[in-house]
């Protein structure tokens, strides 16, 4: 079978998608079958983009199903236009396989055109390449969504005395990576695309959680101290971060396995989370807790966002961090103890 026929057999997918946007029943579109892609944005919208690049033995293992692996492949892209308030439209996928197994790829195809229908996200392109022989697999995927012209969420918006809120449980993902057990959300993350809608009228800020809420957390200040031209700090109760445990590391807790900190400190480190993390004034709270009631997502608030001057009132102090993070006691954390950052790219 040569590119043209893989092409048409597996990712012509006319036959699994059933629920595109209006724009791509226009006359003038242009997909899958010619050099480029070609389409109007509806009229009102800004265009969102988001790319990643997945590969074998860093992102996804050999003798994960790939079912799993076409619906983490779109699944973490999606995870990036929640958190900018968006819905998806469209995506690109360029694959890299060293050998052609119709099986896998009937499974694959599953696996991603399920949640493209899922989220109304339509195949417009990409590419197909066999690389060498025992080479790791890769798929490069660009989705591309729309929100409402200026209403984008952005990591430079936070606001001084901001609350700052978790969705969802943390931990299971880095510790199912660490202990190699089955870990439903790492091989099937849910992207939170209904709570990014919603957020557009309530947060100020937001960022999903790939790297680990340490590290993701640590942008969302960068950023936004940038923005307001001078160093806000966040302040981080493990408390808080308690009543958010994933499953399994909370049983490691009821059974002594580790203390209630130590499960903190690798919730908030944890990666392949893909929840958002966002900022929202004050007075929201009543409206943050119902809108968790009509998602039936838990939204935890953890901590709040403090100015240098505040920040040097607390013991242990370090200019250096730009995250305070107090035990579950209360008290703050020596630098020394802080949680570890998350997954570093290089």
């Amino acid at each position: 079978m040569n590119e043209f026929d893989v092409i048409k057999t597996f990712f012509k997918e006319s036959r699994f998608f059933t629920n595109p946007h209006k724009i791509f029943k226009c006359k003038s579109f242009v997909g899958i079958g010619d050099d480029a892609s070609v389409f109007s944005p509806p009229k009102g919208f800004d265009l969102v983009v988001s790319s990643d690049l997945l590969i074998e033995g860093t992102h996804f293992r050999s003798d994960h199903t790939p079912e799993s692996i076409g619906h983490k492949v779109l699944a973490v892209n999606l995870s990036d236009i929640a958190a900018m308030g968006a819905e998806p439209l469209c995506f690109t996928l360029s694959v890299n396989m060293p050998k052609f197994d119709s099986n896998w790829l009937h499974g694959f195809c599953d696996g991603i055109f399920n949640i493209a229908n899922e989220t109304s996200c339509k195949l417009i392109g990409g590419d197909t390449v066999k690389s060498k022989e025992n080479a790791p697999m890769f798929f490069g995927i660009t989705v591309i969504g729309i929100v409402p012209s200026g209403k984008a969420l952005k990591r430079k918006s936070m606001k001084l005395n901001d609350d700052i809120w978790i969705s969802g449980a943390l931990g299971d993902p880095g510790e199912a990576i660490k202990n190699n057990f089955f870990c439903e959300k790492l091989l099937t993350p849910q992207p939170r695309l209904a709570l990014g809608k919603k957020l557009l009228e309530i947060a100020n800020s937001a960022i999903d959680v790939s790297d680990g809420l340490s590290s993701d957390l640590s942008h969302l200040l960068e950023e936004s101290s940038k923005n307001l031209k001078k160093k806000i700090f966040a302040s981080i109760d493990f408390l808080s971060v308690a009543s958010c445990l994933g499953p399994c590391l909370f049983t490691n807790y009821l059974k002594n396995k580790l203390s209630l900190d130590e499960c903190c400190s690798l919730a908030v480190s944890s990666g392949d989370e893909y929840e958002l993390c966002f900022s929202a004034r004050k007075g929201l709270r009543k409206t943050i807790k119902s809108l968790s009631l009509e998602l039936n997502l838990p939204l935890t608030r953890i901590g709040e966002v403090i100015c240098e001057r505040e920040s040097e009132k607390i013991p242990g102090f370090n200019i250096k961090k730009n995250i305070i993070w107090k035990n579950t006691k209360g008290l703050p954390l020596k630098p020394e103890n802080y949680p570890p950052d998350g997954f570093k790219h290089f």
